[in-house]
């Protein structure tokens, strides 16, 4: 749980600031450079496994809990920032003027106006990533080999084959345990994430 709400919360707060610069400011190689980061996307997770292990164990951070924090903030960006990006590119520039006139500055436009105005777009993306990071497997298995800072879904695979359960029954009450922290989250922030997807966050 702990993994997957810091983890989802550095994604939705720098994907919103990388969405938000990327719909409304201008800047040289703007759109080449949105164009490299989409292309990132078209690469498989799994060809970059090994290159990830190798930066992150030069890092010193393997069997650490930022290998799964850094890692899933990192990874989540790209995705985030195309979300945030089409959302945001949506709202209306002249809110952004009258907030100037006003005498508004950068940052009470993008606290005030763009993050409430963005609340479905960015719970829908804390909730794909949350879920994401707290089902990881493969990345958790090749870089904690500490059974205290273990992901849960390596921790219950580790539990059943540690203590050779063979009850069905006791295997299924785990994997149902560990699914409550998902329910809460899915009944907490159904409303947001419905909203997000029926105003156009996953449009593509």
């Amino acid at each position: 749980v702990l993994y997957a709400a810091v983890g989802g919360t550095l994604v939705v707060a720098l994907s919103a600031v990388a969405g938000y610069t990327f719909a409304k400011k201008d800047f040289l190689g703007k759109e080449v450079l949105f164009m490299l980061m989409l292309a990132i996307m078209m690469i498989p997770g799994v060809m970059t496994l090994i290159p990830s292990y190798v930066l992150y164990a030069n890092l010193g951070l393997v069997n650490t809990p930022w290998v799964i924090i850094i890692s899933a903030a990192a990874g989540g960006q790209i995705f985030g920032t195309f979300l945030c990006r089409s959302f945001m590119a949506g709202i209306s520039n002249e809110l952004f003027d009258a907030a100037k006139i006003d005498g508004a500055g950068e940052f009470v436009v993008f606290t005030r106006m763009v993050l409430p105005l963005s609340v479905p777009v960015l719970m829908t993306l804390m909730i794909m990533q949350s879920v994401g990071i707290y089902n990881d497997y493969i990345w958790p298995l090749l870089t904690i080999k500490s059974n205290s800072i273990q992901m849960i879904g390596v921790g219950l695979t580790q539990f059943t084959n540690q203590f050779g359960i063979s009850n069905m029954g006791v295997e299924f009450a785990a994997y149902i345990i560990s699914a409550i922290p998902l329910v809460l989250l899915f009944s907490f922030g159904m409303k947001y994430y419905i909203q997000g997807v029926t105003q156009g966050a996953l449009k593509i």
